[in-house]
């Protein structure tokens, strides 16, 4: 993962965004081919999107911190 490489290494990463509501889709998808029941509720989707957006934030701070590292998105 990048926060193992040494800081100094130059890298270029590419951060790719999709709309959280087709993420979430395509997930629901995947889950209901295995066989598994989804819940639908607002308040699932609601939590699922404020960790994706949590997740990403964290990313961007994570490149942030690495002078090295462009971010290309």
């Amino acid at each position: 993962m990048i926060q193992d490489l040494p800081d100094d290494i130059p890298c270029r990463v590419i951060l790719i965004e999709r709309d959280l509501n087709e993420i979430l889709a395509s997930q629901r998808q995947m889950i209901a081919r295995r066989g598994r029941e989804v819940d639908q509720t607002a308040a699932r989707i609601n939590r699922l999107k404020q960790e994706y957006l949590r997740l990403i934030h964290l990313g961007q701070g994570l490149f942030a911190g690495r002078p090295a590292t462009k971010l290309m998105s």
